[in-house]
């Protein structure tokens, strides 16, 4: 089992970590945004997880780990897509687009670190929470390297291939499900 969960925690990091740190840079090349408008981005983000976290855990509480973890899972799939998809659009559909990938990003976590929780015995959550947060490092440094192999600058000074990253993103989070089942 603790294979099977640090196999769970990889693959989800690594289809978000491929899609997280070109968010900005897309953004700016490919959106419209200009520098000073990306902050916009994580203020809305992390202030709606502040509220939207506990909603989720308290959920998943409720209806079991891993029915919300697939909930997140399917929705994040969604608003991935728009996300890596996204050309010129109105600064507030943007926003609209990234706040919901935030929400899905951390409703996916909640219950997941709970699932993991729940395989581990209470004297070996430390060792494993340890080992667990290695590969989570590790996977996004290799997400993260990947995607910057495939994203591109075009000549116009647009970002290209962003949509296969979310195609990847979206195959990554397919397989948390089946690894989760």
């Amino acid at each position: 089992h603790f294979q099977l969960a640090l196999l769970l925690t990889t693959c989800l990091v690594l289809g978000q970590f491929s899609v997280i740190p070109y968010i900005s840079p897309t953004m700016v090349a490919n959106v419209g945004f200009k520098e000073e408008d990306l902050a916009w981005i994580y203020l809305l983000g992390g202030g709606v997880t502040i509220v939207t976290g506990p909603l989720v855990g308290k959920l998943a509480d409720r209806l079991g780990k891993f029915k919300i973890f697939v909930i997140a899972v399917i929705m994040s799939m969604g608003v991935t897509w728009l996300l890596t998809h996204m050309g010129h659009i109105p600064h507030w559909q943007a926003l609209l687009v990234t706040t919901s990938f935030f929400i899905c990003a951390n409703g996916r976590m909640i219950p997941l670190t709970a699932m993991l929780l729940a395989v581990v015995p209470p004297q070996r959550r430390g060792g494993f929470m340890g080992l667990n947060n290695a590969m989570q490092q590790i996977a996004s440094g290799c997400a993260t390297l990947l995607a910057g192999m495939i994203i591109i600058k075009s000549a116009e000074g647009q970002l290209l291939h962003y949509a296969w990253i979310g195609y990847f993103s979206i195959l990554m989070s397919s397989i948390t499900i089946l690894v989760a089942g």
